[in-house]
């Protein structure tokens, strides 16, 4: 994307749009931009379509908001609070790749919180992701034996 375009998409987003409250109001009819939301019930992903001068774009309302007050169109944004639907420009925050990377390595999607550990039955497993495929490591009673073992082995894959 041209700083051209960037340039043309903020006017645009001035000239008929206000931000209140974490949403962008049309002027003249006093409704909030349109889109879809894209996405499943763990990350939602609110995308906008619009048109500047017969050409199609399509983003991301947390990064049209940005642009309104900034603008840039950062490469990527986190969600301060981690709350994907939140939108308030206090809320949103331009990162670089490994930023965006830690981000999203800090989320853990089993019910235990530890990455890293996976449940079968009354046992936990330790087990890495190398590639195309889990590695486990090893089981264990608990679920953060488990997640140590994790932590340790992961460690030791790291320096190979």
């Amino acid at each position: 994307m041209t700083e051209a375009e960037v340039e043309l998409i903020y006017d645009y987003l001035h000239e008929n749009y206000v931000y209140r409250d974490g949403e962008l109001i049309r002027r003249k009819c006093n409704t909030t931009i349109y889109g879809s939301i894209n996405g499943n019930s763990k990350k939602l992903l609110f995308s906008v379509s619009f048109r500047v001068k017969n050409k199609k774009y399509n983003w991301s309302y947390g990064h049209l908001i940005y642009l309104y007050h900034h603008k840039i169109k950062p490469d990527y944004l986190i969600e301060i609070d981690g709350n994907p639907t939140n939108y308030r420009i206090e809320n949103l925050k331009s990162v670089d790749h490994s930023q965006m990377m830690k981000q999203c390595d800090l989320q853990v999607k089993n019910k235990h919180g530890l990455k890293g550990v996976y449940q079968d039955n009354k046992r936990f497993a330790a087990r890495l992701w190398l590639g195309k495929k889990y590695k486990y490591i090893s089981w264990h009673n608990t679920p953060e034996e488990a997640h140590a073992a994790y932590l340790k082995a992961k460690e030791e894959y790291s320096r190979l």
